[in-house]
């Protein structure tokens, strides 16, 4: 039986990377049902790039909204609008980086009924620094259906706390529903948490393939979210706290609930010592590099300096670490 797949895209101000995005989707070896766009007040080129990709290519949908909304409100539109099977989720400056992406995952999702989830690796380029690193289950080196005992143990258990393929996920919609879509209250956190809850519910099916390319900056939606600290906490938090509620508790251990929250919350305070530490930098050696002092004099403003930022991230990981997170919404 032939599964409907729709892609949903939201944008703002992204024109410059638009084209790229969407001739990666148009030139799929297996094309998308409906590509629905929600272009969300742009106030670039975004909407004519919109408009003419959606006159050359009948299966593109456009929304258009007058004033922006914000990425949340916009994947909340999106998910209302899908009506088929499946469901990828596009980010505009990311792009699928091979022409199988959708053939291999529909395929798979085809030939076992059992498979509501299905992801790929991801390449996350980290914009400021060009660094390159790439997202896998190092434990699994052949495409496969694993079960939710296999993902829990061989992924979940092993990789870090904060990995996410979502960029290269490919969701049931019943699926989606069944675990509340999008929640918006953890915000950069609520596909990774779907993932996690349906592929602990039926499994996934691994794609060992790069599938897509992640563009990661300080500026992004999760790039800016991570950097807020507190908030981050927060979301880590009302994660668990679902975890551990009545429609998830069955398939969430408390064991593993546990130490996915432990070692996320190191991975954030760990994460703000070295933003302490490059605002230093900022606030102290760059201006010495625009004026090319001496090694010498970087070297001893570093010494001089680096003793109080170290007691303020001494301080800042204590307060973090008292921290439990914000879960009141849920009260």
């Amino acid at each position: 039986m032939k599964l409907k797949l729709t892609v949903a895209l939201p944008n703002f101000n992204h024109g410059h990377f638009l084209p790229r995005c969407l001739e990666a989707i148009v030139e799929q070896t297996r094309r998308p049902d409906e590509l629905i766009i929600l272009d969300d007040g742009s106030t670039d080129d975004s909407a004519a790039i919109i408009r003419y990709y959606a006159a050359n290519y009948s299966f593109i949908r456009p929304i258009y909204k007058e004033k922006n909304e914000g990425l949340l409100r916009a994947i909340t539109a999106l998910y209302q609008a899908i009506d088929t099977d499946f469901s990828y989720w596009a980010a505009s400056d990311d792009y699928i980086c091979t022409p199988y992406f959708f053939q291999e995952a529909m395929a798979a999702a085809e030939l076992d009924s059992r498979v509501a989830l299905v992801s790929g690796k991801v390449e996350t380029v980290f914009k400021e620094s060009n660094r390159k690193c790439v997202a896998e289950v190092s434990k699994w080196n052949h495409s496969h259906y694993a079960t939710p005992a296999e993902v829990l143990n061989d992924y979940y258990e092993v990789e870090p706390a904060n990995q996410s393929l979502s960029a290269a996920t490919i969701y049931k919609h019943k699926a989606l529903s069944e675990v509340g879509g999008f929640r918006q209250e953890l915000g950069w956190w609520c596909d990774t948490f779907a993932i996690r809850a349906i592929s602990l519910k039926y499994g996934m099916f691994y794609l060992d393939r790069v599938c897509t390319c992640f563009s990661y900056s300080q500026s992004s939606f999760s790039g800016a979210g991570v950097r807020n600290i507190k908030n981050s906490l927060d979301f880590v938090a009302r994660a668990a706290w679902l975890m551990k509620s009545g429609p998830f508790r069955s398939i969430f251990p408390d064991w593993h609930v546990a130490n996915w929250l432990n070692g996320y919350r190191d991975i954030l305070i760990n994460s703000d010592k070295a933003s302490v530490y490059r605002q230093m930098d900022r606030s102290f050696l760059h201006p010495l590099d625009s004026i090319r002092a001496p090694r010498l004099l970087r070297w001893l403003v570093r010494r001089m300096v680096k003793p109080f930022y170290t007691a303020r991230v001494h301080c800042r990981r204590q307060l973090l670490r008292q921290y439990s997170g914000d879960v009141s919404c849920y009260r």
